[in-house]
């Protein structure tokens, strides 16, 4: 009984964590289940797992066997999540929609029961190897007078049927990227984020987490440590220049990282704020790799100092991809221009 407890004490949570307004029908309905369940005196046995709980709970209240099973798979995803077991994508990039979100054609049809998905999503990190994809389409037709509205957000099964996925080789050559493709793909209604209707303003939110997260400017730091411990001349004063900016830079980024994060936990929604720190972010990790390029090593064949090169021209091709991940410059600074009341 604890475990199915648990169960329903997960997905009260996940109600919370998607609804403006938590308190609504299906809450009231989790919680007279639970209510239920504990009128059940249903004993644990040795060797019990959430499964045999689960089915010896609706065998004794045989009505709760469907919302019984889904809380389980839903207590096992979010258990496979916290150990890592389960991973989750973002869809939101397009092929004819990158940073003018606004614009996505990916569209979900209201069937019985759920939506049925078509359309594409490209340069989606991970998405070739992720369980789950928080996924955003276009559920009202287009109005040019409301461009954002008519969006909505699905949780999506990548193992279901009418998905094909293919990975993206990049300059690199390594397979970090994907396309996704949807055809005729059914989500339940249970798997919609918020509302109908309401994808913009979490895609929004999500963004906002994603522009200001010190992966934003921490890129490159794993190659700062490098060039430390390759030893480099301390004597220089342009080594001295170089590697004290940029510590200085990331540390002021920091400070400014934890800042925009302390606005997201008091549920205020910085998107000028965040999107100032992934132009600046961004900037910076193009800079590093240029500005170590000049930097004199004390033994050009000591320890370490292969594996720094060889780092610095790996990151030096990479670097080319930071300012199109999350937002392009142009599309930040003009929505920077605009949160200061400059357009």
């Amino acid at each position: 009984l604890a475990a199915v407890a648990a169960c329903l004490g997960a997905a009260l949570l996940l109600l919370r964590l998607q609804k403006r307004e938590p308190h609504d029908r299906l809450e009231r309905e989790l919680r007279a289940l639970l209510q239920a369940l504990e009128q059940l005196k249903i004993t644990t046995e040795p060797g019990d797992t959430l499964e045999s709980l689960t089915e010896r709970a609706a065998r004794a209240f045989p009505a709760l066997a469907e919302p019984l099973a889904e809380l389980a798979a839903l207590h096992r995803e979010g258990v496979g999540i916290v150990k890592g077991e389960v991973t989750c994508a973002i869809g939101m990039s397009e092929p004819s929609s990158g940073s003018d979100l606004a614009s996505v054609r990916s569209r979900g049809e209201k069937v019985d029961g759920g939506w049925r998905l078509q359309g594409r999503k490209i340069w989606t990190t991970g998405g070739h190897h992720a369980d789950y994809m928080i996924g955003l389409f276009r559920t009202d037709p287009p109005d040019t007078s409301k461009r954002h509205a008519g969006l909505t957000q699905f949780a999506i099964d990548l193992r279901s049927q009418g998905i094909t996925r293919k990975a993206i080789r990049n300059i690199s050559g390594r397979e970090d990227f994907s396309e996704i493709t949807f055809d005729d793909v059914f989500v339940p209604d249970a798997h919609v984020l918020g509302e109908p209707g309401d994808g913009w303003r979490l895609v929004t939110g999500e963004l906002a987490f994603e522009r200001s997260g010190p992966e934003r400017f921490l890129s490159v730091f794993p190659l700062l440590v490098e060039c430390l411990a390759a030893r480099p001349k301390s004597d220089s004063l342009a080594v001295q220049s170089e590697i004290g900016r940029s510590v200085a830079h990331l540390a002021a980024l920091r400070r400014m990282a934890i800042s925009i994060a302390a606005q997201l936990d008091a549920g205020k929604d910085p998107v000028t704020e965040a999107a100032l720190m992934k132009d600046l972010g961004n900037a910076l990790e193009r800079e590093i790799p240029e500005r170590l390029r000049s930097i004199e090593l004390t033994e050009a064949g000591g320890p370490g100092a292969a594996t720094y090169r060889a780092m610095l021209a790996d990151t030096i091709v990479d670097a080319t991809s930071y300012t199109l991940r999350g937002g392009t410059p142009e599309v930040l600074r003009g929505m920077i221009a605009r949160g200061l009341g400059l357009r």
